[in-house]
Order: C-alpha cells, then sequence, then structure tokens
C-alpha cells in the first residue's frame, strides 16, 4: 500500500512539469498533473513508481481496458517537447477475476507487473482511486537529473 511518506515531488526546472492521460476503452479521457515519485518499487533503481491520485473515480467493467500515459513536458518559449515516459493498461477482466478470488471489503490493492492500481467499490461499481505505474528511473533522468 501506499503511503504519502513514501511519495514525493521531484525538482523540476520551472519549464518543466509532468502531464499524464487516463482512458477507458481508447475513449475520451482525462487529464492530470499531479504527479509524485515512489521509490520503493520491485526492480528498483532500474524503476520508480509514477504515483497519481489527481482522478476522477473511473468506473471499471470487466469489459473494459484502463490505459494511462506519464508524459513530462519541457516548454521553451511558444514551443513544447512532450516526452512519454511510460504507458500502462489494465484489463477489467483481470481486476474483476482478482475481486472474485479475494472477495475484497470496500477495496482492492491491484498490483501486476505495470503497478499498483487502487480501486473502491462505489455502490457496486469498482472505481480507480490511485495509481503506481512503474517506469525505468533512465527515461526519468533523461529530463530529471535529480532523481
Amino acid at each position: 500500500m501506499t503511503t504519502q511518506n513514501q511519495l514525493q515531488r521531484l525538482s523540476l526546472d520551472k519549464n518543466v512539469f509532468w502531464t499524464g492521460t487516463l482512458q477507458i476503452n481508447d475513449m475520451g479521457g482525462h487529464v492530470f498533473f499531479d504527479v509524485r515519485v515512489k521509490k520503493a518499487v520491485p526492480d528498483a533503481p532500474a524503476m520508480i513508481g509514477l504515483y497519481t491520485n489527481d482522478i476522477p473515480p473511473f468506473p471499471l467493467s470487466s469489459t473494459d481496458t484502463l490505459n494511462i500515459a506519464f508524459t513530462l513536458e519541457v516548454n521553451e518559449g511558444y514551443s513544447a517537447v512532450r516526452t512519454e515516459i511510460v504507458k500502462a493498461s489494465l484489463l477489467g477482466s483481470e481486476l474483476h477475476q482478482a475481486i472474485e478470488a479475494q472477495n475484497p471489503k470496500g477495496s482492492i490493492n491491484f498490483v501486476n507487473e505495470t503497478g499498483e492500481w487502487q480501486f473502491d467499490c462505489l455502490d457496486g461499481i469498482w472505481c480507480l482511486k490511485w495509481v503506481v505505474i512503474y517506469a525505468p528511473t533512465a527515461n526519468v533522468k533523461e529530463i530529471c537529473r535529480d532523481i
């Protein structure tokens, strides 16, 4: 489980910032900006975790696919250079198999090879609360050397 003391904000140059997108079934989507780093992840220090809870409660049914991408954006003058750091997906069928196997009460922390996905049950619908996606540290170090 991710606790606040495991998370930190990276010191970024004033012209660099995080963005991310969250989509279900490649339709529509939600953009988020509050991204923190979790260093205590499997395969550390080669990997880091990129965390956000800057999302609305995204429902996930067993037939859905949840896609997420984290991007570092560098603004110079009137142009922006966007570098995608990591992309990940979660099949709703994987989540619902874990729910059936574990029979959780109210929330489930689903961990797979791409990261940690925290879902809460709201009136019988499983909704994403926060996510930590594992990313190669080298991808972030290209832009943010203080990691």
